[in-house]
């Protein structure tokens, strides 16, 4: 049964916003909204009602592609199909203006080249431009329009981004073990095998600190 009202709407998936059939790929685009929340603080797409969230996500999506926009019954609720087979953006009652689809860059919201927005975690660990890239190229997977090649949980969880960085001793897949050997190591209180690993993991100040922030790796 495909029901009208569902998700949150500043965490709707397109699918659901233009009346389309969905499955559970509507939670992988809603977990990329959060996670830019998380990281800056804002809803990444904070719609008043579903024609401002629809131009909200086109600003830095783009356009949906032309074969959902063909088969979608609710499409000419946001867009109109021009002469040549393209769809644009309809003009809102209210005469509310938006920046042109895809000019709102996920780049600049994230802050791929400043440490963050505002560079307010320049400088420091799993915050390097490389590790932005990995997180901006994880969520533009998320919020792919397509829910058939949207990024799915496993393939989500082999992700670059949480893998090992180079400036860190830890990552996603070693963070947490119930290997017996480990545990009674750890029960010790021995550090020579500490000291002597290569990553120094653990005794890295910064792999066992939690942070909130999705951009660092822990």
């Amino acid at each position: 049964q495909i029901y009208q009202y569902i998700q949150s709407r500043f965490y709707r998936s397109p699918e659901v916003l233009l009346g389309m059939p969905y499955d559970l790929a509507i939670d992988m685009w809603s977990l990329g909204c959060i996670l830019v929340e998380m990281h800056t603080g804002e809803p990444l797409f904070s719609g008043a009602n579903e024609v401002d969230q629809m131009n909200k996500i086109v600003e830095v999506l783009g356009i949906p592609p032309n074969h959902i926009m063909d088969l979608a019954p609710k499409a000419r609720k946001f867009f109109e199909k021009l002469s040549d087979g393209t769809w644009s953006v309809k003009k809102t009652k209210d005469g509310k203006r938006y920046k042109p689809p895809a000019s709102r860059k996920l780049h600049s919201i994230l802050g791929v080249e400043t440490g963050g927005p505002g560079g307010r975690r320049a400088g420091e660990s799993g915050h390097a431009v490389a590790d932005y890239l990995k997180f901006k190229d994880l969520i533009l997977r998320m919020l792919d329009y397509d829910p058939k090649s949207r990024i799915q949980p496993y393939y989500a969880l082999q992700h670059s981004f949480f893998k090992k960085t180079a400036d860190e001793g830890t990552n996603t897949s070693s963070s947490v073990s119930t290997s017996p050997a480990l545990e009674q190591s750890q029960s010790s209180g021995t550090t020579s095998s500490t000291s002597s690993s290569s990553g120094g993991s653990s005794g890295n100040s910064t792999s066992g600190r939690a942070r909130s922030d999705p951009t660092h790796h822990h």
